[in-house]
């Protein structure tokens, strides 16, 4: 697996849910939207996510790391209880 690109953030990497966001020193992390409205995601997961019950991959349109706001996992929205959220 290489250091940078897709293959090591995993599922984050298409995700729409993803924030990418970058520090005064320069330094990448990449945030879970999800986290915001439910605690059962962390903020900043392990890298590289194999698998979560959080992923929604980007629409045609959206632009990395836009999730919507009102779209799945906002508050009130139905989620995927019970499933297992596994990271790195």
């Amino acid at each position: 697996m290489s250091n940078s690109g897709p293959d090591a953030i995993g599922l984050c990497a298409s995700c729409r849910w993803m924030r990418r966001v970058t520090s005064r020193r320069g330094s990448t992390f990449f945030r879970c939207g999800r986290a915001d409205a439910d605690p059962r995601f962390p903020r900043y997961p392990a890298l590289p996510v194999l698998a979560c019950a959080g992923y929604d991959p980007q629409s045609v349109g959206d632009g990395p790391g836009r999730g919507a706001p009102g779209g799945p996992g906002a508050p009130g929205a139905p989620g995927a209880p019970g499933e297992p959220i596994e990271h790195g």
